[in-house]
């Protein structure tokens, strides 16, 4: 099994993210947050993974650990590019057209400049994935769900709508064009996992749990938010953190 962190999420302020409503009427609501498949609300894990990387990026400042994982990629990457170049020696070895040799070789510089790169340019936003590199060790993350407690409730009582002006201006006329949103209401909870892809080195595991723990609740103070319309106040949680 790998090892997780769980979150709670709970609004605070309207949140909105993604979709569109199932049927548009004039009149109607122009754009609700995105549901699952009962018709609950729920937060995508691309869209927590996408906030999350962005105040990592932002808010990470532990120099020790930021070396300790840099020299962790570093090293798992150089022994896989050491294994693909001996059996990249080994296809040139038993192979007789020299022409394929050439191919070959080629492809080989190819994948030792791309795994250079890589290695010599590390960042913290290597725990989200790196591009081109499809096995390497991550965060993983699942969609956010309604907590147990509020499901079974009026499903409509976890939204709220709300009403806001587009201003426009054509020549000297202004005019306001009212829109609908709907929105989860404040006070919603929900939960969710990060779990660690291929990261099992002890040394520093839990000091990257800590320093995540530390991160997302950077969330807490109402900067950093979720989802659309931040501009009009959307997007306010808070976040709980339990470290396994």
């Amino acid at each position: 099994m790998y090892s997780n962190i769980e979150i709670e999420i709970t609004t605070k302020s309207n949140l909105l993210i993604g979709g569109n409503p199932v049927s548009f009427e004039i009149g109607g609501i122009d754009q609700c947050t995105i549901v699952d498949c009962e018709g609950y609300p729920i937060i995508p894990a691309s869209s927590f993974k996408g906030c999350l990387r962005f105040i990592l990026k932002n808010e990470f400042d532990d120099d020790k650990l930021f070396e300790k994982l840099e020299n962790y990629y570093s090293t798992l990457l150089q022994k896989e590019l050491e294994n693909l170049m001996t059996l990249m020696e080994e296809r040139i070895l038993g192979e007789s057209d020299e022409l394929i040799k050439n191919e070959i070789m080629k492809e080989k510089e190819s994948y030792k400049s791309r795994y250079k790169q890589a290695i010599d340019n590390f960042s913290i936003e290597y725990l989200f994935g790196i591009e081109g590199f499809n096995n390497t060790p991550k965060l993983m993350f699942s969609d956010f769900s309604v907590k147990d407690k509020q499901i079974g409730a009026n499903k409509e009582d976890l939204f709220s709508k709300d009403a806001k002006n587009t201003i426009k201006q054509m020549n000297n006329d202004i005019s306001a064009n009212p829109r609908i949103y709907k929105t989860v209401r404040p006070e919603v909870t929900f939960c969710g996992e990060i779990y660690f892809y291929k990261i099992k080195d002890d040394d520093f595991l839990p000091e990257l749990k800590e320093n995540l723990k530390k991160v997302i609740e950077l969330l807490n103070n109402g900067i950093y938010r979720l989802g659309n319309s931040k501009s009009r106040g959307y997007g306010r949680v808070q976040a709980k953190v339990l470290l396994h």
